[in-house]
């Protein structure tokens, strides 16, 4: 904070592990893409990670920064791994 070129940033990263889908989540998945396929039920146990970033730079000609990236797994009840 208060830099040349940055005058605040900020980041914030989120991690889940071990959770367990509900029915209606895993209907939820299941239905958002029908064609691809995903098996996953309830109780299927899945991780999920989001990180956040955001810059404000010290001139008001430059546009604030922001990214966000996330990741989601799904460890199926037949053993596979599936991941968006």
């Amino acid at each position: 904070q208060g830099g040349d070129v940055i005058e605040k940033g900020a980041c914030s990263l989120t991690l889940i592990r071990g959770g367990r889908l509900s029915a209606e989540r895993a209907k939820t998945i299941s239905g958002r893409n029908p064609d691809a396929g995903l098996d996953v039920g309830e109780g299927d146990r899945y991780s999920a990670a989001a990180l956040s970033v955001v810059l404000h730079s010290r001139s008001p000609m430059v546009p604030t920064f922001r990214s966000d990236v996330r990741v989601f797994l799904v460890e199926t009840s037949g053993g596979e791994t599936l991941a968006w």
